[in-house]
């Protein structure tokens, strides 16, 4: 059973770890990072380590960068995201932000998916992983594009992380046993403003290698061997049809989705190549 001295740690020495650590929450809190260099974001954002407070922080940190507005209003009481972009027109310049800062997660996307409200694009924003804290990886994509990923290439199944009242008993305790395709007609209908379903969507940003070993087909094709062969050689390929599609989905995310967090400055250069 491990404990403080096993961490490394005295009593007094993790006593000023967690006041060093509730200190900082409450400067990021007070917003005295919102302006913090670019190059230390990363480091700043796992020294604090709390997504309740980075998330809100970093919507802020990228606002300023890029000379933006966060908390976009459109006067209907609806929510249109985080960040608004100049010349400022919710519905062709505001974006959600999602951030995936936790190392070794391999993870890009989140929860709570408003694809019945009126954001155009979503900002998703990875810390570096595999130990580092020197840079973050950001990409954007328009709604039409995480339509395409869902509905096209199928990246993802998609799981409601959040239900009102009124559409909670048409997916409660149901989803689970949903087809891929009958939850994917409920995603449909939060595109189309049927129901206000959050969803979860997201990809694996590092599949690996593909390291299971193909099964050895028997000699004797009439022993009991020979008939769990094809089972076990269909799951084989199954999971290699299933490990390709991530390293494709990565690849095609990093071609045609990752943005450099300078050109979000000139938005309307950038909105431009979507015809906005």
């Amino acid at each position: 059973m491990a404990g403080l001295k096993e961490i490394g740690y005295t009593r007094e020495q993790a006593n000023i770890q967690i006041s060093n650590s509730l200190t900082l929450e409450q400067r990021m809190s007070n917003r005295e990072f919102d302006d913090c260099p670019i190059d230390e974001v990363v480091m700043i954002g796992r020294l604090v380590s709390n997504s309740k407070i980075t998330s809100r922080w970093l919507e802020r940190w990228v606002a300023n960068y890029c000379g933006a507005q966060t908390n976009p209003e459109s006067g209907d009481g609806k929510d249109n995201g985080d960040i608004l972009f100049p010349p400022y027109v919710v519905g062709k310049d505001n974006a959600e932000l999602k951030s995936c800062e936790k190392d070794f997660r391999f993870g890009i996307g989140g929860g709570q998916h408003r694809f019945f409200e009126n954001i155009p694009f979503y900002l998703y924003l990875q810390f570096q992983q595999g130990g580092k804290n020197d840079y973050f990886t950001l990409y954007l994509l328009s709604k039409e594009d995480i339509h395409r990923e869902i509905f096209d290439f199928r990246v993802c199944r998609c799981s409601p992380s959040q239900v009102s009242g009124q559409t909670k008993k048409l997916i409660e305790g149901k989803v689970e046993k949903m087809s891929d395709d009958e939850v994917r007609q409920l995603v449909q209908d939060s595109f189309d403003g049927k129901n206000n379903i959050l969803w979860g969507f997201g990809i694996d940003s590092n599949p690996g290698e593909f390291t299971r070993k193909e099964p050895v087909k028997p000699k004797n094709p009439a022993s009991k061997a020979a008939g769990q062969y094809f089972v076990k050689l269909q799951k084989y390929n199954e999971a290699k049809q299933e490990h390709q599609k991530k390293v494709d989905t990565i690849n095609r995310w990093n071609s045609k989705y990752k943005i450099d967090i300078k050109d979000l400055k000139d938005w309307i250069k950038v909105k431009t190549k979507y015809g906005i």
